[in-house]
């Protein structure tokens, strides 16, 4: 029985392939088959339920790939910069919020690596965006390498949407109760692997994707994955609901990252006109459908706060002397706008 919070996070985002442990929830009603196709913008159109974002992930691409179930309600908020853990509120306050009164200085301040606020000083008193996790990226601590479901533990104005299903409930650790499931995705080591991710909700800020080695009945855990970051290539891409695509090169960065020389992409989707969206399709004003029905439009069709109708492939490398079998994929994104960081934990097989 589903247990329906009208309350928003106004972020989200998750991996869509290879599918997600926190997606699990797509295998039953009325997330199964609820993809959103090209003529048909109301989300789970079968089952007749109103288009409200609580319900579910479904993207507007029309893809199978697009069956997220929850996927994108798994993440840890009230993480900044500096500080030992999350606080799990969503409080918003001019200036920005710093959670433990860190002391630690932004690592990431070259406007060439931020999303928002690119002309103001970094460190400067009007740096609203300082102690969010995007600013020193990996270094903010999370509630859990996979995520909390609802990324709290207490329902509040700005996060806590989430349905009770018979695997989670509100505030549970991703690790702890999602189970393993299996994807049937195998890369070769040494070779390159291609997750795609979509965005609910636009926040700016970059991501990392990680490797922690599968066991069964032992957790994954947020150090284990910090051991094995993949690097990536030169080579993404950006695909519609139409079926066209094209082909981009990612912002990399390697420097004042953690661990330390980690490679990070930054998202590539600004939310209006903070710095060039990666495709030359003018294409807009663009209507964002699934992002409540009530948004209004995006830019262009690459970039918005709702930029639901496209998904990004990224090409990652497959360390060549990593120990062949099983692992867990874990995707970090790091939010530049909020003190949100959004994850999701992958079953994938390495050979």
């Amino acid at each position: 029985m589903l247990s329906i919070l009208s309350i928003l996070s106004i972020g989200h985002g998750s991996v869509l392939y290879p599918p997600t442990r926190n997606a699990i929830d797509s295998t039953i009603a009325p997330w199964k088959g609820a993809t959103i196709g090209p003529n048909n913008t109301e989300q789970f159109p079968q089952t007749g339920h109103w288009n409200y974002m609580p319900f579910g992930c479904d993207c507007s691409n029309g893809t199978d790939m697009c069956e997220a179930g929850q996927g994108c309600f798994w993440f840890s908020q009230g993480c900044t910069i500096g500080c030992k853990k999350c606080d799990g509120n969503g409080e918003r306050v001019p200036g920005g919020r710093n959670v433990c009164n860190s002391t630690m200085k932004p690592t990431n301040n070259d406007p060439k690596y931020r999303t928002s606020d690119r002309n103001i000083p970094a460190g400067s008193p009007k740096d609203s965006t300082q102690h969010m996790p995007w600013r020193a990226p990996g270094n903010a601590p999370v509630s859990d390498p996979c995520g909390l479901a609802g990324g709290t533990w207490n329902a509040q104005t700005l996060g806590g949407d989430f349905n009770t299903t018979k695997w989670a409930t509100l505030g549970d650790k991703g690790s702890a109760v999602l189970p393993y499931r299996p994807t049937g995705v195998v890369w070769k080591r040494g070779g390159v692997g291609k997750p795609t991710w979509y965005l609910r909700a636009n926040h700016g800020g970059g991501y990392s994707y990680r490797l922690c080695k599968y066991a069964a009945g032992v957790n994954v855990t947020e150090e284990c994955f910090q051991q094995t970051p993949l690097d990536f290539t030169m080579e993404s891409r950006i695909v519609w609901r139409n079926g066209s695509s094209v082909p981009f090169a990612p912002t990399l960065l390697s420097k004042g990252t953690f661990p330390e020389g980690s490679m990070w992409a930054m998202n590539p989707l600004p939310t209006a006109t903070e710095y060039p969206p990666p495709c030359a399709h003018p294409g807009g004003p663009v209507r964002a459908p699934t992002a409540y029905n009530r948004w209004g439009k995006n830019p262009t069709d690459c970039s918005g706060t709702w930029p639901t109708t496209l998904y990004i492939e990224d090409t990652v490398v497959i360390p060549q002397n990593i120990e062949p079998g099983e692992y867990v994929l874990g995707w970090r994104w790091d939010c530049e706008e909020t003190t949100q960081i959004w994850q999701s934990c992958s079953d994938i097989t390495i050979e």
